[in-house]
């Protein structure tokens, strides 16, 4: 769902007229969001082992450096190709400070979010030391340090949002949603949801199908009623805005807009994991490769999008818009299994995951992938 959004969102465009894009501007930000939080549950179930069992130096740097093997050699991979195709050689890219410099050309434009998961990343199991050494470890440090995040960066953004909005004079949309410091929220919600199902596996026995069922009905009542704000405020002129006292209401809107959906979407992420959906026969295949290629298929998707392009500038929309979407799967298939499974393999070798803890009854296992390379 995620990536299908994320592609949709950038492939689209030519055959869309200029009234529908902020709609799918909408649904490729929302894709990204998905992202964050579906990371952030998944990569909470490897922090709440690693509380568990015992933080120590050599538990933490062996979740750096599987992070760090996981992501970072098909990115830098990746950026150098897409630097010799751009002509783009930013130093920035490389120390992924990219972020900081939003009017820098990049290589990669699809690479901020990355940016931010790998700020996450690295600030999180540091956090989460002070909380282990101050009121214990286990799930509350994990806990204690998603909700920190976010109410810290909450009030960062704010702040950040009240300063643009009363003092620069104008009413643009900011770049705080992609700054690294102001963003490290962004997989919060996911940690919190994946604590939430670890430490009261009774949640997990009380949700049935049919009450998940309506639950997500309610989540995607308030997705859509997000999409249609974000839409509305796109598309109203700026005078307008300002005429509606933007100054005032934008501040908590913008600071708080992507975090909404990463709270709708933890929440997503948790009920379908509680589901437990199994997928059978083609489609289980289809689901399943497409997850697997998922990350090739967001560094890769954009630079095969402008290949086609180059060399097609006078075929249909609609026939560039299937040799984009079969260009990139083929290509994210060779780079999953001829690059990133190897890598991941050496890796594994290197660094072996930490064995997942027991788990309650009817917690299930909070670690789906458990036999997903992703992790």
């Amino acid at each position: 769902m995620a990536i299908t959004a994320v592609l949709l969102a950038h492939n689209i465009g030519g055959l869309l007229s200029p009234e529908v894009m902020p709609l799918f501007t909408w649904i490729g930000d929302a894709g990204v969001e998905l992202f964050f939080s579906l990371s952030g549950f998944l990569i909470g179930g490897l922090l709440i082992d690693l509380a568990i069992s015992g933080i120590t130096l050599r538990a933490i740097g062996s979740f750096y450096v599987r992070r760090v093997l996981r992501t970072l050699p098909l990115y830098y991979t990746a950026l150098a190709i897409c630097g010799w195709y751009y002509g783009i050689w930013n130093i920035h890219g490389y120390l992924l400070l990219q972020n900081f410099y939003p009017s820098e050309p990049r290589a990669s434009e699809v690479s901020w979010s990355l940016v931010m998961e790998e700020f996450f990343y690295f600030f999180f199991p540091i956090i989460m030391v002070f909380f282990a050494s101050v009121f214990g470890g286990k799930i509350r440090a994990v806990t204690l340090t998603a909700l920190l995040l976010i109410l810290v960066c909450a009030i960062a953004r704010w702040v950040n949002m009240y300063h643009f909005m009363h003092h620069v004079r104008s009413v643009p949309i900011p770049v705080v949603n992609h700054h690294p410091f102001l963003r490290m929220d962004c997989a919060a919600y996911g940690v919190l949801a994946a604590c939430l199902l670890r430490s009261r596996p009774q949640i997990s026995d009380w949700l049935s199908i049919r009450k998940c069922a309506w639950l997500l009905s309610v989540v995607i009542v308030l997705l859509t009623i997000c999409g249609a704000l974000f839409i509305a405020v796109v598309r109203t002129p700026i005078s307008t805005l300002v005429a509606w006292g933007a100054a005032w209401w934008s501040s908590p809107y913008y600071a708080l807009q992507n975090a909404t959906l990463d709270l709708l979407f933890a929440i997503v992420v948790a009920l379908l994991f509680s589901m437990r959906i199994q997928f059978s026969g083609w489609l289980g295949w289809c689901v399943r490769q497409m997850s697997l290629i998922s990350y090739s298929l967001y560094l890769f998707h954009v630079l095969v999008r402008d290949i086609v392009r180059e060399f097609t500038p006078n075929e249909p929309e609609v026939w560039r818009l299937f040799a984009t979407t079969a260009s990139a799967l083929i290509v994210s298939a060779l780079s999953y299994y001829g690059f990133e499974r190897p890598v991941l393999s050496i890796r594994d070798r290197l660094v072996p995951r930490q064995p997942s803890l027991p788990k309650a009854r009817g917690s299930a296992c909070l670690h789906p992938h458990s036999s997903d390379p992703h992790s």
